[in-house]
């Protein structure tokens, strides 16, 4: 009679439970103390815990949609100061990182109306349908000026505009419902000749005149292109190869050559510097990198706290699971919202609030492994060199990585801010060491973590499982 080893089918679903708790349950014992407070709390305000969120959440909702930015003062303060002066700028974030916001709040405070600003945003090109950012450029400056606010310094740029407009004192308007109309359509047909003009150059001609004018003033024009991937083979709009390299061929004659504008490309693609690199790496070698930061920890709980209207410890717990980001602290505090309405709420985990498809092959990968494990152990990856005509293991494991945007490569010249920046000289201690590889975020860094337990977890259970 042969024996039965009862213990069999256990032993088999112990990989496969294994994993499946590693990933809930290891997220869940941090996650699960937030619906735990936001009862504690909507009790104290003597509030449904449904009716607790959706207070924060308008409050949050209109604080988002204000001109307002929470911390990152380091970061904002050097933007100013790179703005005052010629060079080639990127800068890298992840999406929703607040990365326009700042940008905004620096154009409208820094920049006067008769200032040579350009700024444009490639996923609201002012050309319809358009990804040449010359072309956008072009489109950017015949809306932003007319014939009464152009600047002394545009004039040589916009030449003849002022034939097109009628010859009428504001004595001769100032009186009558007539003269306001008349105003009306003079205002019009100066915008209108102001873009007439302006239109009439070719994108390349324009911006190079435009510079020019700018420097002749001994003043820096300074172009800012937001969402600058968009507008690059790869890229989301898919832009075309010829109309990139034209771009940048500019940017890099007006900033690095002639010493003239700066320019200041945002990309929320943690791969954008790599595709740069390939339309011409020896051209944008000037290229300096800037890596958007998070907002801090106090400045972040500051936030939650007065703006939001959380109470301190959910703010601290929110800050615990998804770090500085505004955006991700948003989306689980709609989430949240929707599963407390729901009776569901016990299901919240803050891993899940992050698009994690694909962490579980990085980490089991053999090729990118190594890194997945030192990004979750250090916050930090070192990428080996070796040959110089071919791309090492190490080198092809964060271009990898950083495809699916859950890393960033940086070099010993990049900038970093924040708990990145205390880091950096760590990074960088063995001279040898070129280029490391870094999480996205905090809450990238701490997904990460998890599932290198996970798997490791299940390894182990699959090996104790061959031992039987």
């Amino acid at each position: 009679m042969v024996g039965i080893d009862r213990a069999r089918p256990f032993q088999r679903a112990v990989p496969l439970l294994l994993f499946a708790v590693c990933i809930a349950g290891l997220s869940h014992l941090q996650a699960f103390s937030i619906p735990e407070l936001v009862r504690q709390s909507a009790q104290k305000a003597q509030k449904t815990p449904s009716e607790f969120l959706e207070s924060i959440e308008e409050r949050a909702l209109e604080w988002r949609r204000g001109s307002e930015v929470a911390g990152r003062k380091d970061f904002t303060t050097f933007l100013e100061k790179v703005m005052n002066k010629p060079g080639l700028h990127m800068v890298i974030g992840g999406k929703s990182l607040g990365k326009s916001k700042v940008l905004q709040c620096i154009s409208t405070a820094k920049f006067q109306p008769q200032d040579p600003l350009l700024l444009v945003d490639m996923r609201r090109p002012p050309l319809t349908g358009s990804t040449d950012v010359l072309e956008c450029l072009q489109e950017v400056a015949k809306k932003r000026w007319t014939e009464d606010t152009m600047p002394a310094w545009l004039e040589p740029v916009i030449e003849g505009t002022k034939q097109f407009f009628p010859s009428l004192s504001k004595a001769e308007m100032r009186e009558s419902d007539q003269g306001l109309k008349v105003a009306a359509v003079v205002a019009a047909v100066a915008a209108a000749a102001v873009a007439a003009t302006a239109g009439v150059k070719k994108p390349t001609r324009f911006v190079e005149e435009f510079v020019a004018a700018a420097s002749a003033d001994r003043l820096t024009p300074v172009i800012i292109i937001d969402e600058a991937s968009i507008a690059f083979p790869g890229g989301n709009g898919n832009g075309k190869k010829a109309a990139a390299e034209a771009a940048l061929a500019l940017f890099v004659a007006i900033s690095k050559q002639q010493e003239q504008a700066c320019v200041v490309l945002v990309a929320s693609e943690y791969a954008f510097p790599d595709r740069i690199e390939q339309l011409g790496r020896g051209k944008y070698d000037s290229l300096n990198i800037i890596v958007a930061p998070e907002v801090e920890e106090v400045a972040m709980i500051e936030m939650l706290t007065t703006k939001w209207g959380m109470p301190e410890d959910l703010a601290k717990a929110f800050y615990d699971n998804f770090g500085g980001d505004i955006f991700l602290c948003s989306q689980a505090l709609s989430q949240l919202t929707v599963e407390f309405s729901l009776g569901d709420e016990v299901d919240f985990d803050s891993y899940y609030m992050w698009d994690n498809f694909g962490l579980d092959d990085l980490v089991m990968d053999n090729l990118t492994r190594q890194h997945m494990e030192n990004m979750a152990k250090k916050g930090w990856s070192p990428i080996e060199g070796g040959d110089a005509m071919t791309e090492t293991p190490s080198q092809s494991a964060a271009r990898e990585i950083v495809k699916v945007n859950f890393g960033a490569v940086i070099g010993r010249k990049t900038r970093l801010f924040g708990h990145l920046g205390s880091l950096k000289k760590q990074m960088f201690e063995d001279v040898t060491t070129q280029q490391v590889l870094i999480p996205t975020t905090q809450c990238m860094r701490k997904c990460i973590q998890k599932m290198v337990e996970a798997v490791k977890q299940k390894e182990e259970g699959a090996s104790r499982q061959e031992s039987y």
